[in-house]
């Protein structure tokens, strides 16, 4: 995910691989049974970024009570206020509270998939 995200072997992928893993191995928040989210401040990137992993998923999450079929990397900028990294992980976590679209991203076929329905908007800014 973050390889096809950054490009193999590039700084600002070994950074967020690093920082990633380090979130998984502290605090993951599992948004619903099998869908992780894990977040860092990275000094490499100047716009947040959401990646988006699906399938087997051999990363070290700690107190899960799930195994991990989809991983969501939120990646923010150390320039940016706290608050807007907040904003970001809350405008996430939403999308798992509407039944519909969380069954989507759950039974998505693919991280495209699943990338699509999470930039679909939601009813609060379709109105």
């Amino acid at each position: 995910m973050v390889d096809e995200a950054f490009g193999a072997a590039t700084p600002t992928a070994d950074e967020a691989l690093g920082l990633l893993m380090s979130s998984a191995e502290s605090f993951p928040a599992e948004l619903t049974a099998g869908v992780v989210l894990v977040h860092a401040h990275c000094g490499t990137m100047e716009k947040p970024m959401l990646l988006v992993g699906q399938g087997a998923i051999d990363w070290p999450f700690a107190n899960l009570s799930t195994p991990p079929r989809i991983i969501l990397g939120l990646l923010s900028s150390k320039t940016q206020p706290p608050e807007a990294h907040l904003k970001t992980l809350a405008m996430v976590a939403k999308r798992f509270y509407d039944p519909s679209a969380a069954s989507r991203i759950e039974a998505a076929a693919s991280a495209r998939q699943i990338c699509d329905i999470l930039s679909e908007p939601t009813q609060e800014q379709a109105t």
